[in-house]
């Protein structure tokens, strides 16, 4: 089956990067604002996309598979539609962390079990890149992630203000 694979590395602790992975707070900031995360293993995780006018471009919901504290976080998706798309149901999203004692932690990514590379597929590679090397990275690395289109809905609400 194919897969989306991500590596980087990443200049904060394990423990860290792994609370970025897990706490809704974090996630907020670095993947998209409209998220509700439960922290526990068979909990659940909801991940909303709104465009610039506040409408739902699509939303996740995932089952949160594996939990271990600066190791893994393994989450299954059980629900999905983007765009009128839905082909990320039954797929796995691991974060595998190792420690790298002179640069941080080395973050293993992987998007697994696609049934095929139509859809949303390709669209993906990119958008795990975008969204892992340089939106979660930069979080870490210096407070300020780049979350869905948050930047765009604010500065329209500002001018709507």
């Amino acid at each position: 089956m194919p897969e989306i694979t991500y590596k980087a590395t990443i200049n904060a602790s394990p423990s860290r990067v792994f609370d970025a992975l897990t706490e809704q707070k974090h996630i907020a900031a670095w993947w998209t604002p409209d998220c509700t995360v439960e922290q526990k293993v068979g909990g659940h995780a909801t991940f909303e996309f709104k465009g610039p006018d506040g409408r739902l471009d699509g939303y996740s919901l995932m089952r949160i598979e594996k939990l271990v504290p600066g190791l893994l976080v393994e989450w299954k998706c059980i629900e999905q539609d983007y765009q009128g798309l839905n082909d990320w149901i039954g797929t796995t999203i691991r974060f595998r962390l190792t420690e790298n004692s002179q640069k941080g932690t080395e973050l293993d990514f992987a998007h697994i079990d696609w049934k095929n590379t139509e859809g949303s597929y390709h669209r993906c590679t990119g958008g795990w890149e975008h969204v892992l090397g340089t939106s979660l990275k930069s979080y870490l690395e210096t407070g300020q992630g780049a979350p869905y289109l948050a930047h765009v809905a604010k500065d329209a609400a500002r001018k709507a203000g």
